[in-house]
């Protein structure tokens, strides 16, 4: 420890943040991803202050990410067990559910995550909501085609895929870098 340079020592323009303050959402991951090169954020460089920063998932992609996942398992059980007992009609409607419930949930996160000022301890752009838009607005249009009309399941299907990959390509590498 005594070879080592003091912080005060180093100029401001030696250090390489690889993430400290700022972290990268996900649809699928709860954890923090760092952010390449972001630069921490320092409220006071007084010695002996504490910098306090908070790296937990905000409530809406716990709600997001985690909520929409056990929605998924449950309906898909309860679908599976419905039809395996006969009852088809109502196993279709808790395979729309499965999709449906989820797109709600992913629709109420799409909505917060736009109007948050609070995301990983920074704030946020609500252009970093686009992915969440995108599954909602899929989910809830293919989980009402299930319900409803579904003999136009397999003219559907493809549009999740079509919709969702392009834009969590542009999501991951424009928006967030």
């Amino acid at each position: 420890i005594r070879m080592c340079i003091p912080a005060r020592s180093i100029r401001e323009e030696d250090w390489l943040v690889i993430s400290a303050s700022k972290c990268r959402p996900s649809v699928n991951d709860l954890s923090c991803i760092p952010r390449l090169n972001a630069k921490f954020e320092y409220y006071s460089l007084e010695r002996g202050s504490t910098h306090i920063f908070d790296l937990r998932p905000t409530w809406f992609t716990f709600i997001g990410v985690s909520g929409a996942n056990l929605c998924i398992a449950i309906c898909s059980i309860v679908s599976a067990a419905l039809a395996f007992s006969g009852f088809l009609k109502f196993a279709a409607v808790f395979l729309g559910m499965t999709y449906l419930v989820p797109g709600i949930l992913e629709l109420l996160c799409a909505i917060a995550y736009t109007t948050s000022t609070r995301s990983f301890s920074t704030h946020i752009s609500p252009s970093e909501s686009m992915i969440w838009w995108a599954l909602a607005f899929t989910s809830i249009v293919f989980g009402a085609v299930i319900i409803f009309k579904d003999t136009e399941i397999m003219r559907v299907l493809p549009v999740p895929f079509l919709v969702n990959i392009p834009l969590i390509v542009v999501q991951n590498l424009v928006i967030l870098g």
